[in-house]
C-alpha cells in the first residue's frame, strides 16, 4: 500500500496537465493567469492604500507643519556721527 500525502495548496492542476511547467516552474503565462484571477483583490487592495495615503498626507499638511517657526526682526538705525568712507 502507497501513502500520499497532499498539502493544501499545493495540488498540480492545469499547468502539469497541460504540460507548460514542471513542478515549481512559472513562466509568464502562468503569472497573468494569477494575476487575472486575483484582479479584485488587487484592485481593492490598491485603492485601499491610495485613500489612506491621501488621506494621511492630508493629515499631516494639515496639522503638522514641516517647519513651524517665528522670527522677530530688529532693525536698528545707523548710528550718528559716522563718516562713510
Amino acid at each position: 500500500m502507497v501513502r500520499v500525502q497532499v498539502i493544501a495548496g499545493a495540488a498540480r492542476r492545469g499547468n502539469a496537465a497541460r504540460g507548460r511547467a514542471q513542478c515549481g516552474e512559472l513562466r509568464g503565462g502562468d503569472l497573468w493567469r494569477i494575476v487575472k484571477q486575483r484582479l479584485t483583490l488587487i484592485a481593492i487592495t490598491f485603492s485601499v492604500v491610495y485613500v489612506l495615503i491621501v488621506a494621511a498626507t492630508f493629515l499631516v499638511y494639515r496639522y503638522a507643519p514641516l517647519y513651524p517657526a517665528e522670527a522677530y526682526v530688529r532693525l536698528l538705525p545707523p548710528k550718528e556721527g559716522l563718516e562713510e568712507a
